[in-house]
């Protein structure tokens, strides 16, 4: 049984005889997007069940730099500028989708995350399953 979304899709990849995360360049990316979801998400929970913002601790002040210096070096980074997307990118649309969803973040100041998210938008394998824009989050 496999229960991480990386080891399913290393699975599927490799059933389907494609390579996943080719090179180190593309392990990173998937790595850093998946640190500052992760770290997003640690925030996000802190908030949402304990009423508790960055500023409350050193700790989640610590959390929400981390979450703005992975943005910038992941804008700083190689972004795709083509579709279709490998699995790197997937995963950082995937986290900038999540991220404008659910108010965590904002990509102003991010010009080339900003475009690489409307790229991934415009791409009909993602924008089908993307939350629509304007819809508010779900409540859970």
């Amino acid at each position: 049984m496999l229960t991480d979304s990386a080891s399913i899709t290393r699975y599927l990849r490799e059933k389907a005889g494609q390579p996943f995360l080719p090179s180190v360049m593309d392990q990173e990316l998937f790595a850093l997007s998946a640190t500052v979801l992760d770290t997003a998400i640690n925030l996000f929970l802190f908030e949402r069940h304990d009423g508790l913002l960055p500023g409350a601790s050193k700790y989640l002040t610590k959390q929400a730099a981390r979450v703005s210096s992975g943005l910038h070096a992941l804008n700083e980074g190689p972004l795709s500028e083509s579709v279709p997307l490998g699995d790197a990118s997937i995963r950082l649309a995937c986290v900038l989708a999540w991220g404008r969803f659910r108010n965590r973040f904002t990509l102003d100041g991010f010009e080339r995350l900003s475009r690489f998210l409307d790229l991934a938008d415009s791409w009909e394998p993602f924008a089908k399953t993307a939350p629509p824009l304007g819809a508010p989050p779900p409540r859970a």
